[in-house]
């Protein structure tokens, strides 16, 4: 545990955590004198004449410099009232430090967290919902700062508290004190031994149920058109309701078994204090005796109480929330390890060009689990710079696998990658993928202005007004863009729920083209287009014919005809290529394709 919390935490916020703990010490001083300094002045309140039977108190007196013992009693009850306020506002103090050590932790382990999962092989995300990635970056982010380092902090310093208080109780009334240590330490370990298995337990069924929770909810509110039109609200609400039902349950299960010592405890003492009292009755023991020992063991009790049964609840929280430190230990110990194509931070190597003027794929072999059929096999495939290239192919013949190889977002276990007779790596990946502007068959728009979704990334005080009204000219989106009252500052709604599919497909196409790429992939990005705005931006592309590599994927055959080149897949192999008459004459799997009106 300590050696994930120590790899967890930055060399400062160990130091941070080791000053909160000296800060703790002080504070526990502060309560012992605040309680200690009770003792001589009800004592002297209810007989003077003990200040010349006590050697403690004489020795108190003379040092104190006091004319008489009125004076030394006023002086001990001025130096309380200054240790009193004194300890609140250090006590004020102390907390806000603590927040706020808490609070910086959660900011970077959340950006930690998101990082990590942002800076994954593209190939990662196909084994993990993400839902579950949203929980581990909010929820158990949140858990392990709240459930698991916020209690570590005030154990520690309810530790101190009850140790120097139980020290000055012993040194005090050893009997009284000896007992109680005895009475608490029964009760707090047998409730320990009992209630161990139950808190395992309940941590995992913690962690369990809140993935069905995000899980649902989250599927719920990306289905909501489906849900209102098959009017099926009621299924996942109850699955929702299902899982935040028995999340729940085990909370409330946690905090009762938590809560439970605490009245134990207060009956074990003040049933104590009463057998002092009845002790001392029965014994014909002065008033003026037990009052003090009552006054003492009263306040102590006061401020014992709350730390005893916080350091057992937030022990019980530690327990309970240990799952989330192993979570995030995992996460981070994760991000630590290179990955293949997202290893560089900022800026890879540089891109060493050559004359060659391909894109070319050497022997190329990639399966996406290396217990299922590799889709490509030995594949070659040369594209020439600078034209405009198609892929077609039946569904499932890898037209989307070669995209997503041909972007660095899948990385082959085999073979060779070209750019302009540049190989590409994992050390220059980045740069090559800035030569890329990528248009999927359904853009995610951000919940934001039209200008930023276009821009996509780009701090609003970076983006090139230029490049926005190049791109809006390319992707034929002016039209639509002179509609709107706040023009390219109009805030499109979430995942652009204001917008029809062809204008978010419009938007999609702006965005590549914003960043003025080499190579331009469009992956069915013109499957959401009516027929004119499709010629509209096929002419405007031709426009760029020369001047960039266009890579489509398309089903329509309009989208293909005026192509440069078409390449062939079926199977995971290129079977034929040429342009689109060459093709129907001499190719048989492009003849049945173009002739049934399959999808390519």
């Amino acid at each position: 545990m300590l050696k994930k919390l120590y790899f967890i935490l930055t060399k400062k916020e160990i130091k941070d955590l080791i000053a909160l703990s000296i800060g703790s010490l002080f504070f526990s001083i502060f309560e012992t004198f605040s309680i200690g300094i009770i003792i001589p002045i009800m004592t002297l309140y209810l007989n003077m004449e003990k200040i010349n039977t006590s050697a403690k108190l004489q020795w108190l007196y003379r040092i104190s410099g006091a004319k008489n013992e009125q004076g030394f009693l006023f002086m001990l009850v001025v130096i309380a009232m200054i240790i009193f306020i004194t300890k609140a506002v250090y006590s004020v103090f102390l907390l806000y430090k603590q927040q706020k050590f808490v609070g910086v932790i959660f900011n970077r382990l959340t950006s930690n967290v998101l990082s990590s999962y942002l800076n994954k092989d593209y190939s990662f995300y196909f084994d993990y919902n993400s839902s579950i990635l949203f929980k581990n970056i909010c929820s158990e982010v949140s858990q392990f700062t709240a459930g698991f380092l916020t209690p570590i902090i005030q154990v520690s310093s309810e530790f101190l508290v009850m140790i120097c208080l139980f020290i000055l109780l012993f040194c005090v009334y050893p009997a009284v004190t000896f007992s109680l240590v005895a009475g608490f330490s029964v009760i707090l370990l047998s409730m320990n031994i009992l209630s161990k298995k139950r808190i395992a337990s309940y941590a995992y069924a913690r962690e369990k149920h809140s993935e069905e929770m995000f899980k649902s909810a989250l599927e719920s509110l990306h289905a909501v058109k489906e849900i209102k039109i098959y009017n099926v609200s009621r299924f996942f609400v109850d699955r929702f309701l299902q899982a935040v039902t028995k999340y729940t349950n085990g909370y409330i299960k946690f905090n009762v078994i938590s809560g439970l010592p605490r009245y134990l405890l207060e009956t074990l003492l003040f049933v104590s204090v009463l057998g002092v009292l009845l002790v001392g009755v029965s014994s014909n023991i002065k008033m003026a005796q037990l009052i003090p020992m009552m006054t003492v063991l009263g306040l102590a009790s006061l401020r014992l109480l709350p730390s005893i049964n916080k350091i057992y609840s937030n022990t019980n929280m530690l327990h309970y929330s240990l799952n989330s430190l192993d979570i995030i230990y995992k996460i981070l110990q994760d991000k630590e390890k290179p990955f293949l194509a997202d290893r560089q931070a900022d800026n890879g190597e540089p891109l060493v060009l050559a004359k060659d003027n391909f894109i070319k794929l050497e022997g190329i072999t990639f399966s996406y689990k290396e217990s299922t059929p590799p889709i490509f096999s030995n594949l070659h495939l040369s594209i020439p710079i600078n034209h405009t290239i198609a892929l077609v192919g039946e569904t499932g013949a890898g037209k989307s696998t070669l995209a997503d190889i041909l972007t660095g977002l899948l990385i082959p276990s085999s073979g060779k990658f070209y750019y302009a007779g540049c190989r590409i790596t994992s050390e220059n990946m980045l740069e090559y993928r800035k030569k890329i502007g990528y248009v999927l068959q359904q853009t995610f728009l951000t919940d934001d202005t039209l200008e930023a979704n276009i821009a996509f990334g780009v701090p609003e005080e970076q983006i090139d007004v230029e490049r926005i009204q190049y791109a809006i000219k390319l992707s034929y989106l002016g039209p639509f863009v002179d509609t709107l009252k706040d023009g390219v500052k109009t805030k499109i709604g979430e995942r652009g729920i204001k917008f029809s599919g062809g204008q978010k497909q419009r938007i999609g196409i702006a965005r590549a083209l914003y960043r003025k790429p080499e190579i331009l992939i469009m992956d069915e990005a013109t499957s959401s287009l009516d027929a004119y705005t499709e010629s509209e931006i096929g002419k405007a592309l031709k426009e760029l014919s020369g001047k960039l590599t266009v890579i489509i994927i398309a089903h329509r055959l309009s989208t293909i005809q005026q192509t440069d080149i078409i390449y062939v897949l079926d199977k995971g192999n290129i079977v034929a290529q040429g342009n689109f008459k060459e093709l129907s004459d001499h190719s048989p799997v492009f003849k049945k394709i173009t002739n049934q009106k399959i999808y390519l």
